[in-house]
């Protein structure tokens, strides 16, 4: 049987890159307040100054950690595909239904050959989350990985027959 492939982690980038710009931003705001001529507010108390800076801090600490666990994810989900760490389940599409919305993001559950597979429209998985695409009776040959700390299984390969 003939497959197209659908999403390889392989061959996509990495699409998150917002938490980073998060994390510089915050970096950059205290930065560009303080060096601003035209603001003298901040010199009439040296809380001011403190406080600014350390709620740029903790945002771009946050931004920062944020990013770092979705890019090691990233990677490791292309080290899993690419070292053939990854589990293969193929079959027909059975139980397919979609997902209570969960704060405006729509989701998509089902099984192929009693492995059940779940995920939700722009979340921040790395792996295959885009709805509309996944039916009851396609054919399809899923590589997923699955981590020991998650219920949810990362979708590295997708392709439909």
């Amino acid at each position: 049987m003939h497959y197209n492939v659908i999403f390889d982690v392989t061959q996509t980038g990495y699409r998150y890159w917002s938490s980073l710009l998060l994390a510089l931003i915050f970096a950059a705001v205290p930065i560009a307040i303080i060096s601003y001529k035209g603001i003298t507010w901040w010199r009439v108390s040296g809380r001011n100054v403190k406080f600014l800076i350390f709620i740029s801090a903790f945002g771009a600490v946050i931004g920062a950690f944020n990013f770092y666990h979705h890019y090691s994810n990233y990677l490791r989900l292309q080290s899993a595909m690419r070292e053939s760490k990854c589990v293969i389940t193929e079959g027909i599409v059975t139980r397919f239904h979609i997902l209570p919305d969960n704060r405006n993001r729509v989701g998509e559950s089902f099984m192929v050959n009693n492995v059940e597979f779940r995920y939700r429209d722009r979340s921040a998985q790395n792996g295959f989350n885009q709805v509309g695409l996944i039916k009851n009776g396609m054919q399809v040959r899923i590589f997923h990985f699955d981590e020991d700390d998650s219920v949810d299984k990362n979708i590295t390969r997708l392709e439909i027959a």
